[in-house]
């Protein structure tokens, strides 16, 4: 997965090559691509989500939906942005409130409502 800095017809092609012998079959994928639109960190990083995506369609017998094109460093930053779970504890309702700071301090006042309290 080299950059080469030859001259693109087009602003990005892609050309898959495909070979098969008696023992083994081949996919060879070469990008060509403007240096003066793309950045060849960028082209790099597209060659790899395409070399992923080739491998899930054609070494894995899972199904469509679970093919994915984030890299692996990707996928660990988003699960590392995702990782927000906080534990608050049981859920308790108003009233427990209440009735829990009442017996904690019985002679403070509670509720004041209209000057009554």
């Amino acid at each position: 997965m080299g950059v080469d800095d030859d001259a693109a017809l087009f602003d990005l092609s892609c050309t898959l090559f495909v070979s098969k012998t008696d023992q083994t079959r081949s996919i060879t994928v070469s990008f060509n691509a403007s240096l003066d639109l793309f950045e060849k960190k960028g082209l790099i990083k597209t060659t790899h989500r395409f070399v992923r995506l080739l491998s899930q369609l054609f070494l894995s017998d899972q199904p469509l939906y679970t093919f994915s094109l984030f890299l692996d460093e990707e996928r660990e930053i988003l699960r590392k942005l995702n990782d927000t779970h906080v534990d608050y504890g049981p859920i308790r309702c108003a009233h427990h409130h209440f009735i829990k700071h009442a017996q904690q301090y019985p002679q403070k006042l509670a509720m004041v409502f209209e000057d009554q309290s």
